[in-house]
């Protein structure tokens, strides 16, 4: 393999699956391909150059630099979730003072409205 920094096992093969739909369909190809086949291609990277112009130190340069931007961008989701989060607390905060608010005033309203009167004949 070419130098192109660390190598992962699981970078270097795959397996690629294309349904039937999406190739031959019913018809197929014989001999060589039957109908309705999935076709299975496996490929394998067998090689990797750093890009023209570039070197050993450039790609790790280039490689910390993405490091840093990953991070960045996990600081600011971070962020953003936190503050989805406080929103969230002081909609759920006010809908519960509306609503103790409202359950107050149905308590002082209860009996408005009614007069008790009682009558005696005597």
């Amino acid at each position: 393999m070419g130098d192109c920094g660390e190598n992962h096992e699981g970078w270097r093969g795959c397996k690629n699956y294309l349904q039937t739909r999406f190739s031959y369909g019913s018809a197929g190809s014989l001999p060589d391909i039957p109908p309705g086949a999935t076709l299975i291609f496996e490929v394998e990277l067998v090689a990797c150059k750093p890009r023209k112009g570039s070197s050993v130190t450039s790609v790790s340069e280039e490689r910390a630099r993405l490091e840093e931007l990953k991070k960045q961008r996990e600081v600011v989701a971070a962020a953003k979730e936190e503050e989805k989060k406080r929103r969230e607390e002081a909609k759920a905060a006010a809908a519960a003072r509306i609503q103790a608010k409202l359950e107050s005033k149905k308590r002082s309203g209860e009996g408005k409205g009614e007069s008790k009167i009682r009558l005696c004949c005597c």
